[in-house]
């Protein structure tokens, strides 16, 4: 059944009844599992432990079957050992009790000679009684056709034989067969007298012969079975499938037709001799403990259906009444008569209908406090008008603020349409094209502007906001209309008017104003630009003479001491004259020719270390002029600038520690890179050591693959959370007055982020120092990469020569 026919159902039936269905489908539903679990579990289990019975009898009736043909085998093999070591004439003395005891289930003995032919033969025609006869009664029988040695002749083995009537005492017996001394010994058995079929028949009529016992050949043929008739006539019970199936596996388990009755039991191929034992039970008796456990189902569900019906029955009639009654109670209660609820609350139900009556008088409660708050709202709220309209239009009801705006009263406008109250044709006709659409689609409208026209004829202008609510009885939707009085509003709106229309006016005339000071404005930041641009040269011009000055006095000591030698050489020369006037010694050559080769030595060494402090200035100069990009070393600037700022270093008491590894490779700028550590050391001197006593700078380097940063920290006083927040802005400095021009650290900034395509932080904490950390690539973007000015234009002061 689909979804929407339970849907239909569970809406047209009552509870009483929906409980019912529900409860006979859970008896149903029970009931088919329980009889799931019967057939896949109880049932299999009853019929296992039925097979498991069976497979243990017929396992001891075989057990005791092959014992009885194992003692019997030994007995003949006895005997057939004692009838060969006693000579002919002597075989008549045989003492007749050893075969008493050794064969009571012997029918006969019967010796032949190696062709089969009797020679001797002893009939035991009584088994019961064992009376004695002669062995030796008649000669010249041939038995080799007979089952007994069919099997054996060829052989010339022992075997057993199937059943056959004995031509000597003509019963269906069957034979063991042994050579004896040149010929054979048979013994002839009556199976009727085997005690494993004595035992079993015994136990059979004791529970009233509901076992079958059957013994067959390996195809079939009856060997034993409850009726005599059945030897003889050699009938078989089982199918040509089943046979192979015992031969194959061994064992069998299953139904078998005898005469008529139907058995189910077990089969056991025997090994020797081969036979099939089959011992089974009447199936209508092997199935009574399954027909047991049916009826015990069926009479226990039934008692249960029926018990729980009749009290379900009871319960849902008497649930049926309280929740009549219950509903009686809401029905008054939504037309408002507030007052049933306490009759809920004076009858007896079950708990969860009490509870339910509890719930319904609370709710009840509430929705009367409720409606009354909602009425005191709409009857005393002073500025909302409220009124409600059905779908024709016509007034339902009407609030006091609406009649004291107005001036019409409630009972004079109910039922009517605002067209006969306060609208013009026009705005009612578009009012109830607005109710149409509301019908249609539920939702609100508005807030909009209305105008009214009132009881004296003036007019008035509300916002408004129409909404659907559920309507009653045949209206689908009602509709609140609530109003607020803007009247005041829109003549406001009237002199705002007029005011915007004055201030356009003089707008326009500021206006004028302002962009005569823009131009003003514009005109000042230019000469603040040109300003700017006069500080960096400024700058400029001071680091140049701080370069010149630098580079002067490091070319002052190796000039000097070349200038000091050759002075010395000179009066070395003017003494020689002077004694070249007197007479020439040889000692006064030598001498002169050891003097002109120290002074000569000293000379050349200053003038080199000259030269070269003029090529490292020359290279730091070139640099910082040209900013020319080219591949270089960071240690090698890092080197070039604490030349020419050493100077500057050894006369302030600061100790500079460089970590700067080698071989750190770079393809970037030098001049702007040199520009930048100068400035980042000139800063911690002015800022960070000024006035101390003794002060450090460390100056750190690394790289990875692709960029390289370099660390200049110094130990000083340090700097506030503000001014680590505002060092890079342009004209700020922490020295105004002082010479500072606030820009030194600004070109670091601009240097960094766009000629050298990195960035730089700061760390610093008032008392524990500054750290400036520069992070770039070991290539330097090109100006292509970025739009950023040339480094000529960044460069801000440039290195001492």
């Amino acid at each position: 059944m689909s979804a929407p026919v339970w849907t239909r159902l569970w809406t047209r039936l009552s509870l009483p009844r929906l409980m019912l269905i529900v409860f006979i489908a859970v008896a149903l539903a029970s009931a088919a599992v329980v009889t799931a679990l019967m057939l896949v579990w109880r049932l299999p289990q009853l019929r296992l432990n039925e097979q498991e019975a069976i497979e243990r009898q017929a396992d001891d009736i075989a057990t005791l079957l092959q014992s009885e043909l194992r003692t019997i085998e030994q007995v003949a093999a006895t005997l057939a050992a004692l009838l060969v070591e006693r000579p002919q004439q002597e075989r008549q003395r045989v003492q007749l009790p050893f075969f008493e005891h050794g064969l009571p289930l012997a029918e006969a003995i019967i010796l032949t000679d190696a062709n089969g032919v009797v020679q001797d033969y002893l009939l035991f025609q009584d088994p019961r009684a064992r009376r004695h006869h002669d062995l030796y009664l008649e000669r010249g029988f041939d038995f080799s056709q007979t089952e007994a040695l069919r099997r054996t002749l060829p052989t010339r083995q022992a075997a057993w034989s199937d059943l056959y009537l004995s031509p000597l005492t003509q019963k269906p017996v069957i034979a063991y067969s042994l050579p004896s001394g040149g010929g054979w010994l048979v013994i002839e058995l009556g199976l009727q007298h085997l005690s494993a079929f004595e035992r079993h028949r015994q136990r059979d009529a004791q529970h009233g012969g509901a076992q079958l016992l059957l013994v067959t050949d390996v195809t079939g043929l009856t060997i034993e079975s409850p009726r005599p008739q059945d030897r003889l006539q050699r009938k078989t019970f089982f199918s040509l499938e089943t046979l192979q199936r015992i031969q194959s596996t061994g064992a069998w388990y299953g139904t078998l037709d005898y005469h008529g009755q139907r058995y189910i039991g077990q089969a056991l191929r025997l090994p020797n001799p081969q036979w099939i034992l089959f011992l089974g039970n009447r199936y209508d008796i092997a199935e009574e403990p399954v027909r047991a456990a049916w009826l015990i189902f069926g009479l226990t569900i039934l008692a249960g259906t029926a018990t729980g019906l009749l009290l379900m029955t009871w319960a849902a009639r008497k649930m049926g009444r309280e929740l009549h009654d219950l509903i009686d109670v809401a029905q008054s209660i939504a037309q408002g008569r507030y007052e049933r609820r306490r009759d809920l609350l004076r009858r007896q139900a079950s708990r969860d209908v009490a509870q339910l009556d509890q719930a319904i008088a609370d709710m009840a409660a509430q929705i009367e406090k409720r409606e009354e708050r909602l009425r005191g709202i709409i009857e005393t709220t002073p500025r909302v008008l409220i009124q409600v309209y059905d779908a024709q239009g016509r007034v339902l009801d009407w609030n006091p603020a609406t009649e004291r705006l107005l001036g019409i009263p409630k009972a004079q406008a109910l039922q009517r349409t605002p067209r006969e109250l306060y609208y013009g044709e026009a705005q009612h006709q578009a009012f109830m094209e607005l109710l149409a659409q509301l019908d249609a689609s539920g939702g609100y409208a508005g807030p909009f502007e209305s105008q009214l026209t009132d009881a004296q004829g003036r007019t008035l202008w509300v916002l408004s906001t129409l909404f659907a609510i559920p309507g009653d009885g045949d209206s689908r939707h009602w509709f609140v209309c609530m109003d607020v009085d803007i009247t005041a509003q829109k003549q406001l709106e009237e002199q705002l008017r007029a005011l915007n229309r004055e201030l356009e006016h003089k707008v326009q005339e500021r206006t004028q104003h302002l962009e005569l000071t823009n131009r003003e404005l514009q005109q000042t930041l230019h000469e603040l630009r040109a300003a700017q641009q006069q500080l960096v040269q400024s700058e400029k011009l001071a680091a140049l003479g701080s370069l010149v000055a630098g580079v002067a006095h490091e070319l002052n000591t190796p000039i000097g001491n070349a200038r000091m030698a050759l002075s010395t050489l000179l009066e070395h020369l003017r003494a020689f004259e002077a004694k070249l006037q007197q007479g020439l010694r040889r000692s006064d050559l030598q001498t002169l020719l050891e003097q002109t080769r120290t002074g000569s030595s000293i000379a050349e060494h200053n003038l080199q270390r000259a030269a070269e402090l003029v090529t490292s200035f020359k290279q730091v100069a070139v640099d910082q002029t040209s900013s020319q990009r080219r591949r270089f070393t960071l240690d090698e600037v890092v080197q070039e600038i604490l030349l020419t700022l050493h100077p500057q270093l050894k006369h302030a008491p600061v100790e500079v520690a460089v970590h700067v590894p080698s071989g750190i490779e770079l393809d970037s700028y030098p001049g702007p890179l040199g520009q930048v550590l100068t400035n980042l050391i000139q800063n911690a001197l002015l800022h960070g050591l000024e006035g101390l006593p003794h002060g450090r700078i460390a100056i750190e380097a690394g790289a990875d693959a692709t960029h390289w940063w370099l660390r200049v920290s110094d130990d000083g006083r340090g700097m506030t959370e503000e001014v680590r927040r505002r060092i890079f802005e342009p004209f700020f400095t922490t020295k105004l007055g002082q010479g500072g021009s606030g820009l030194g650290m600004h070109i670091v900034h601009n240097i960094v982020e766009r000629v050298l395509g990195g960035s730089i932080e700061v760390d610093s904490a008032l008392g524990q120092g500054a750290r400036f950390t520069v992070r770039a690539p070991r290539v330097a973007p090109t100006e292509a990469d970025h739009a950023a000015p040339a480094p000529q234009a960044l460069a801000g002061r440039p290195h001492p020569r």
